[in-house]
């Protein structure tokens, strides 16, 4: 009945033309309604024989093409539905793809290669008909330069509150206690230079003092990523690869701040120099996965070697072990060395050797709800000085477990002596938790208790809150989020 009345001369012949034709049923008597006017049984009559092919060629032929046009769009949602199923299907082989993929430590291309995959795949199955419609149809106008959205663009913005229950001092000796400060802002520009090498540059605006904001380049370098026999390398300024922690940005820690001696030995912000780094992934041995890197670096740490008047560049090097436990969990071991002199003569020497353990548990089928991960480092620093040796030890572990989606609680302990007084040590002990709205926004908050032999104790509650946007660049393989 409805068909019938879909027919333009049925509509002229009842109602106002243009105007929609309803139908709606009382009992057992059919009521039609052409714009203000309702028609009863002669209307039923004229809408049948309309149904006939009674109103002419024309609106038998209109019929025909609009069945025709319904047919076609109803096999095209089917077709596109069938494709968005296959997509479905595919996640299962593509995750455990991923995962393989960022399971054998690669550096950052590696890992962003990994996580384009995971969105593509995930962007496939979620598309509806219509949306799989449009992007057949993007498709078909041709391929995308790879460089047509370099470069992508990030910003990071750390927002971090805190009250204590004594004054408490920055480095610089300005109080920064009971006060909610802009900790840091960062843009971040990377780039595919061309088909052999990519492109990366942090700047940084960093609250060194309350409201007082210094501009820095965090990073900038080049990586190097078709060198034959498996070698990688990287030049310009970057994070160096001493232990675990120290590679990530202050922004993607799992916790408020670094722990006590990542900040005494390598600095407050962790240890980011200038120079060139080549790395080799060696064939699987017994199971393991091993990867040494080399770095030659400018020896310019203002915490154990000579800073800014640095005449001798200081060697890393760093070996990582890597093992698969099962197909939900692995295990990594590292040990790092850092050589370098504290004085601009080069005679005298700065020796900090580290050791660094992860486990990480997430299961493939929740693997999006439930996780763990145990890590922690060890250091000992054996520095030279004009009247004796020194000698120095820290270390930390923490434990972090994954309740829910966007729900991570974990606990820190820290011990650490320092780099320029063996008599002087601290330890700390932390408690968080983190929740994610998206990869885009976190909110944490955090409890922290510190014991210092020369300032006292000090408790402090931290309230933090991270947000990105722009194209969010992938963490490390052993990071959640």
């Amino acid at each position: 009945m409805a068909r019938c009345l879909g027919l333009k001369d049925a509509a002229g012949a009842f109602g106002t033309p243009g105007r929609p034709i309803r139908t709606f049923q009382k009992g057992w008597n059919m009521v039609l309604t052409f714009g203000k006017k309702t028609w009863g049984a002669h209307g039923i009559v004229l809408c049948i024989l309309a149904g006939m092919g009674l109103t002419g060629p024309v609106a038998a032929e209109q019929s025909g093409v609009e069945s025709e046009l319904r047919m076609e769009i109803q096999e095209l949602r089917q077709s596109l539905e069938a494709m968005r199923r296959a997509y479905e299907a595919r996640i299962g082989e593509l995750e455990r793809r991923i995962e393989a993929m960022q399971s054998v430590p690669r550096g950052d291309a590696a890992a962003a290669e990994a996580e384009a995959l995971r969105r593509a795949a995930a962007a496939e199955a979620a598309e509806t008909p219509e949306r799989g419609a449009e992007t057949l149809a993007r498709a078909q106008t041709g391929p995308i330069s790879q460089n047509a959205f370099n470069p992508r663009i990030t910003v990071f913005g750390d927002l971090l509150g805190r009250a204590d229950d004594r004054p408490a001092t920055n480095d610089e000796g300005n109080d920064v206690s009971d006060r909610i400060g802009l900790r840091e802002v960062e843009l971040d520009l990377r780039a595919d230079v061309d088909p052999y090498a990519k492109g990366v540059l942090i700047l940084a605006l960093e609250e060194e003092d309350p409201n007082v904001f210094d501009p820095a380049i965090e990073e900038g370098y080049v990586t190097f990523e078709t060198l034959p026999w498996n070698l990688h390398a990287k030049a310009g300024r970057f994070r160096t690869s001493f232990g675990q922690i120290n590679k990530l940005h202050q922004h993607d820690l799992p916790q408020v701040d670094y722990p006590l001696p990542v900040r005494a030995f390598l600095g407050e912000e962790g240890d980011n120099q200038t120079g060139l780094a080549v790395s080799v992934l060696a064939p699987s041995l017994l199971g393991h996965v091993i990867e040494v890197e080399f770095q030659a670096l400018n020896g310019e740490s203002e915490t154990i070697l000579a800073g800014d008047t640095s005449a001798f560049p200081a060697f890393l090097g760093h070996l990582k072990c890597f093992r698969d436990l099962a197909e939900s969990q692995f295990v990594e071991l590292g040990a790092s060395h850092l050589f370098g002199y504290t004085d601009e003569e080069n005679e005298l020497a700065s020796r900090l050797s580290g050791l660094d353990f992860l486990y990480k548990w997430k299961p493939l089928e929740r693997g999006e709800y439930r996780s763990f991960v145990l890590q922690g480092e060890v250091f000992y620093l054996d520095r030279q000085r004009p009247d004796t040796d020194l000698h120095s030890l820290g270390a930390y572990a923490y434990a972090q477990v994954q309740a829910a989606r966007r729900w991570y609680l974990g606990i820190r302990g820290d011990v650490t002596e320092f780099p320029d007084d063996a008599e002087h040590d601290a330890w700390s002990a932390s408690a968080y938790v983190s929740y994610y709205t998206t990869e885009f926004l976190r909110l944490r908050l955090g409890f922290q208790h510190l014991e210092d032999d020369q300032d006292g104790p000090l408790d402090t509650l931290f309230l933090q809150l991270t947000f990105v946007f722009g194209a969010h660049p992938t963490e490390p393989y052993w990071v959640n989020r």
